[in-house]
């Protein structure tokens, strides 16, 4: 999925036409996101993004875990190899591809499936499930309340949610005091995004265009965010309880640069 980190600041521009993208298909992370994120997606950030998604799941070796957007599976290939039973799937074979090319501990029980989350059908599956690097919304919001369903309905009664995004009211704030395109650097390569916070659909809108060995690119990316609110109206809907809401690593989401996790458990 294209993720668009906080960690690097964005920029509050004009309203921009929204994009149109097939659901399965919405912000999938490509070869040249993962050129410019580089610098972040380390084995040393994998290790600590899985050690944080632990201990918000708070669950022992053996569970069964649901890696949602799993990506090139650098945290699903190292929660399997700590002993839980552990199910990656994505929506782009080309990140399935990487993840298939990772090494995996002798005996560790992982399974990586290609398919929309939408159509995950395996309810009560699941004592833990998580989408961590901001991987879910890209789509329509209509897909964006089917993937909400499948994934609550995944969860074993005391299981629990752990979802890795976006705060509209506290990025509302950063965009709106910003006035600068954000570019990252890679030697002479250079990824420039402009970014609209559209308070009137809850969607995050950012033109993306990025130069690599003289070639230019340009995507437009649109995701569905939740505030806190309403992130726990939604769980509530699905039978799941909000039990926390911050930044990472426990941070008061207020005073972050814009990230959310929000943790449910299923009742």
């Amino acid at each position: 999925m294209a993720r668009i980190r906080s960690q690097i600041s964005l920029a509050c521009l004009g309203p921009m036409e929204p994009p149109i993208f097939p659901d399965a298909l919405a912000g999938q992370f490509s070869a040249e996101d993962h050129h410019f994120h580089q610098g972040y997606l380390t084995e040393e950030q994998a290790d600590d993004d899985a050690a944080e998604v632990l201990g918000l799941l708070e669950l022992e070796p053996g569970a069964r875990l649901l890696d949602a957007g799993c990506g090139d599976g650098r945290l699903a290939v190292r929660l399997a190899a700590l002993g839980y039973v552990v199910v990656g799937v994505d929506s782009d074979p080309a990140q399935l591809e990487r993840a298939h090319a990772r090494r995996i501990v002798p005996g560790a029980r992982l399974a990586w499936r290609c398919a929309d989350l939408a159509d995950l059908d395996e309810p009560g599956g699941f004592d833990g499930v998580f989408s961590w690097f901001n991987s879910l919304g890209f789509g329509s919001g209509a897909h964006h309340e089917r993937v909400l369903d499948a994934l609550c309905a995944a969860l074993r009664p005391g299981g629990t949610l752990v979802i890795d995004t976006l705060d509209p009211e506290v990025l509302s704030e950063i965009l709106a005091s910003q006035t600068e395109a954000v570019l990252v650097r890679v030697g002479d390569d250079v990824q420039s995004d402009r970014s609209h916070l559209d308070v009137s659909t809850g969607r995050l809108e950012v033109e993306r265009v990025a130069t690599i060995e003289g070639v230019t690119t340009t995507r437009q990316l649109s995701v569905h965010l939740f505030t806190p609110a309403q992130w726990a109206a939604a769980f509530e809907r699905r039978g799941v309880e909000l039990v926390a809401a911050t930044a990472r690593a426990g941070a008061p989401h207020e005073d972050s640069d814009g990230e959310l996790v929000v943790v449910g458990r299923r009742s």
